[in-house]
């Protein structure tokens, strides 16, 4: 009977110790699980933060670019509003200039008919 409950004992400290094991693996493989959890949480972060940075670098170049286009459109339209109105006034100017040849030419020409000159023309002398 003693030689059966150390038998007994001994299949008890067995057990015992094969379940201390297993839970120990159980810790460990959880450990595990946890570790490969949080580095696959980290690579995901670090993942999406520089995606972020990469499509906020892509929307301030796309945005400098919009910007320099338009403040070069605003340039040019500047300069051809500015050659539009030197040609218009050119023209104005020319337009009045001719109008007040003809208007003298025509006061002369009335002038000279008014003081007998008949054919418009000056008389020498």
């Amino acid at each position: 009977m003693a030689e059966l409950i150390l038998r007994a004992e001994k299949a008890y400290a067995v057990y015992m110790y094969a379940q201390r094991e297993v839970s120990r693996a159980y810790k460990i493989s959880e450990q595990e699980a946890t570790n490969s959890y949080k580095a696959a949480e980290r690579q995901a972060n670090t993942s999406c933060e520089e995606a972020v940075e990469t499509a906020i670098r892509a929307r301030q170049k796309a945005q400098k670019e919009v910007e320099d286009t338009y403040r070069k459109a605003l340039e040019n339209a500047e300069v051809a509003y500015q050659n539009s109105m030197r040609q218009a006034l050119l023209v104005r100017n020319e337009k009045i200039e001719q109008a007040w040849k003809a208007s003298r030419e025509v006061t002369e020409e009335s002038w000279n008919i008014f003081q007998g000159n008949g054919t418009g023309n000056k008389k020498a002398g």
